[in-house]
């Protein structure tokens, strides 16, 4: 079990708890709070967390290892990131934060392709992600970020676009 918490005069931000035993383990970690974790399909564990240099804060996310004193740092966004989300598919990880959109971390960082809104969670399938964006539309996209489609609901009707074909229907409310 991982937990994070905030860090006073240099103390972890995040501790392993073997709960089987009750041991606590610090992990060396440069920051001063830690915002979350996630462990992907692949068995990586990523954590997010603040660190506040002379002036300014910035959110980083970087693998976490309790064996290790150094973590590989994957992504840094200035200031506290509003809408930070991680997801894993395939072993690759993606990323969104804020206004940055959703971007692919891997032998080299790749934007996913834009929908109309902003990627506010993402979930790692087993080949693809899923993007629940700021605009209330679901789209899927591959693990080099195309976009293969893309679901809205309307008040009266639902849209599926996938490439060129476009498929829809009117939404019936049944009252009791």
């Amino acid at each position: 079990m991982l937990l994070c918490r905030s860090a006073i005069n240099g103390n972890s931000p995040f501790l392993f708890v073997n709960y089987n035993t009750g041991e606590t383990v610090p992990v060396s970690f440069p920051s001063q709070a830690g915002i979350f974790t996630y462990t992907g399909n692949s068995g990586k564990t990523y954590a997010a967390a603040v660190i506040r240099n002379t002036d300014s804060l910035k959110t980083i996310i970087s693998t976490l290892s309790a064996n290790k004193t150094v973590n590989e740092k994957l992504f840094e966004y200035p200031g506290e990131a509003a809408n930070l989300t991680i997801a894993e598919s395939a072993g690759i990880t993606a990323i969104a934060a804020g206004s940055e959109g959703a971007k692919i971390y891997a032998e080299k960082i790749i934007s996913f392709e834009r929908t109309q809104g902003l990627p506010v969670k993402l979930l790692g399938c087993k080949n693809f992600f899923l993007s629940l964006d700021s605009e209330g539309n679901v789209s899927w996209h591959n693990t080099n970020g195309k976009l293969l489609a893309v679901f809205r609901i309307y008040k009266d009707r639902w849209v599926l676009q996938t490439g060129t074909k476009t498929f829809g229907g009117n939404i019936e409310y049944n009252y009791f």
